[in-house]
């Protein structure tokens, strides 16, 4: 359906300033080291010799730690049981009810709210029970299949990882764009005060193999919007090997950045161009519990991050390359070149119907599962829970003769900086 000719030399574009990259982190690493084996010796130097224990010195007994319990361990991690009698009772109550507005109502008047933050409230007890940190409690429930619990979703990930570990022709993913890095970061006073600049880091970490790659610009290059993020999946399917024939990604409900429509032409793009790739499932997660492995990636670039000082957003490279010393992250720098347009490709060559192909309204804030497949070129699949069967709509520009579009080239987005 589609064709470009330009998106080899793209990827050998951001190849060839990933190994400059790489050998600049590596001669900056040589300078940090040595600077630190410098200031041990001089530590060293200016410490005073310890003195020699007496002969006559004796050790003293180890004295045995013990931590008092605040509970019995009949009630660690206690649950409030009812019986079978109760249990029907409640069932047949709700079943009984007919419509959908009587059921809500019965929930809402047997749920309870109790304060998380400083302490539980115990209603069997009367009385507060101290904790230490937050509780955070959620109940879904699923009333004639007008919501999703959050066990569906999660249910579904780990499907997918275990397909994942077996040597498979299918790729599965999370990605997720970090919080901003702040440059000049560090801990002086002043600097904290002043004007600085935006660095971005989309993280990509495979579910199979456990590798993880960091693509990151600043905001001279490029916004954070879904353009960006865009280009970054399209250069990760891009390095992919010529076996994998099935892409599944993982991520958040962000409306600006993940579920959209423009996030939409790009997957239905990469699905025709691409000659290996048949299948690619993109995947949300329910909102409030979108717990990733690339979560992890964050918090570990963030803990190297601390006692450092960054005065040069290239330095964040270095930072990212040490916060896993067992199989670093790869980084993947990117200019204002290899952004392109997403949004005015869909205005000229894409249409997106509001309905589906059994005249029912899309509403894309609702959809959990999108699929693109080579076989059906012109429709998408979605479904707004996982257990649900696959609806269709319709997503390419027809011509007069019923013929979709031809070759088409994709726009840059910025032409300088």
């Amino acid at each position: 359906m589609f064709q470009v000719d330009k998106s080899n030399k793209m990827f050998k574009s951001v190849m060839q300033r990933q190994s400059n990259y790489n050998q600049q982190i590596v001669t900056s690493q040589c300078q940090t080291s040595c600077l630190h084996e410098s200031k041990q010796t001089k530590e060293e130097d200016q410490r005073e010799p310890q003195k020699k224990k007496s002969t006559s010195y004796v050790t003293p007994v180890k004295k045995k730690l013990f931590r008092k319990r605040k509970a019995t361990p009949s009630e660690w991690k206690k649950i409030i049981k009812i019986n079978q009698e109760q249990r029907s009772h409640v069932f047949d109550t709700f079943w009984s009810l007919d419509k959908y507005e009587r059921k809500k109502d019965y929930v809402i008047a047997h749920i309870e709210e109790g304060q998380t933050r400083t302490y539980i409230e115990n209603s069997m007890s009367e009385r507060k029970q101290k904790s230490k940190r937050d509780v955070h409690r959620c109940f879904s429930f699923e009333i004639d299949d007008r919501k999703v619990t959050k066990n569906s979703s999660k249910r579904g990930e780990k499907k997918d990882k275990e397909i994942a570990r077996t040597p498979d022709d299918t790729f599965i993913a999370t990605f997720d764009l970090q919080a901003v890095l702040q440059t000049p970061c560090s801990l002086v006073i002043q600097i904290y005060y002043m004007r600085k600049l935006s660095c971005y880091n989309l993280s990509i970490y495979n579910l199979g193999t456990k590798n993880a790659s960091c693509y990151i610009w600043s905001e001279t290059d490029a916004k954070r919007g879904s353009c960006e993020i865009a280009i970054c999946l399209y250069l990760q399917m891009v390095s992919l090997q010529s076996t994998i024939k099935h892409v599944i990604l993982y991520s958040d409900c962000c409306s600006r950045q993940n579920r959209n429509q423009l996030t939409a032409t790009f997957l239905m793009y990469a699905a025709t161009t691409l000659p290996n790739i048949k299948v690619i499932d993109h995947k949300f997660l329910e909102s409030g519990h979108t717990q990733m492995e690339c979560d992890s990636m964050h918090s570990a670039i963030e803990f190297a991050k601390k006692n450092t000082e960054i005065y040069v957003p290239q330095q964040w490279a270095t930072v990212i390359t040490i916060a896993r010393r067992k199989d670093p992250y790869t980084i993947i720098p990117l200019q204002y070149e290899d952004i392109y347009d997403f949004k005015e490709f869909q205005k000229k060559h894409m249409k997106f119907t509001k309905k589906d192909t059994a005249d029912e309204k899309v509403n894309w804030l609702n959809i959990k599962w999108l699929r693109y497949q080579k076989s059906e070129l012109g429709y998408i699949s979605f479904k707004y829970a996982v257990d649900e069967s696959f609806r269709k709509m319709t997503c390419v520009e027809m011509s007069k003769k019923g013929r979709p579009t031809g070759r088409i080239e994709l726009p840059r987005k910025y032409n300088g900086k």
